[in-house]
């Protein structure tokens, strides 16, 4: 598909379902984006694709332990937040930088099965470059037999939301904030 047909269906499906070019979305707190210098809907859409992209990157690349890969969707100066999951002897609560977040990461996970799923987000474009979500999550977490569990548990299965903050970094998208919030868990 060439570009320019690419770009004129995307509009015609904007226009079709948000009512034509006075789409009221804000990245620039203006109705024309485009007017303004800012992104315009195709533009805005591309941007919530990548995220969406993003955060499914982050959940596999976690569950298969491609530790290095998974290092990269977060920006060099990430801040994690686990308070809701993390009792302060068992880690970091809050943790800074791409390498630290791995680490920490990589010695509870590296043992375990693990599930995570990340359900229809909620995001918003705050400023150029820089948005804003929040995902619904599940997440099983389960140590085999034979397998020291870092945690005073062997299995967990659980409910929550991730609030994050991105970021483009090295022309991409990647998470600059991440908590972790839990609503339930069952742990075994």
């Amino acid at each position: 598909m060439n570009e320019l047909y690419r770009k004129c269906t995307i509009r015609s499906i904007i226009n079709l379902y948000v009512g034509g070019n006075d789409w009221p979305i804000g990245a620039c707190g203006e109705q024309r984006l485009e007017e303004e210098g800012c992104m315009d809907a195709l533009e805005r859409l591309e941007a919530i694709a990548e995220i969406r992209a993003l955060k499914a990157r982050y959940c596999r690349l976690l569950d298969r332990k491609s530790w290095e890969e998974w290092g990269q969707v977060f920006t060099a100066d990430v801040v994690m937040d686990v308070s809701d999951d993390i009792k302060p002897a068992m880690g970091e609560q809050l943790i800074s930088g791409r390498g630290k977040v791995v680490e920490q990461v990589r010695g509870f996970m590296q043992q375990a099965v693990t599930m995570h799923q990340v359900h229809e987000p909620e995001i918003a474009l705050t400023a150029p470059g820089k948005a804003r979500g929040i995902w619904s999550m599940q997440d099983f977490v389960a140590w085999p037999d034979g397998v020291e569990s870092p945690v005073p548990f062997r299995s967990t299965r659980a409910l929550g939301w991730y609030e994050a903050e991105y970021a483009i970094e090295d022309d991409q998208w990647r998470i600059a904030r991440l908590k972790l919030v839990r609503q339930h868990a069952e742990m075994n």
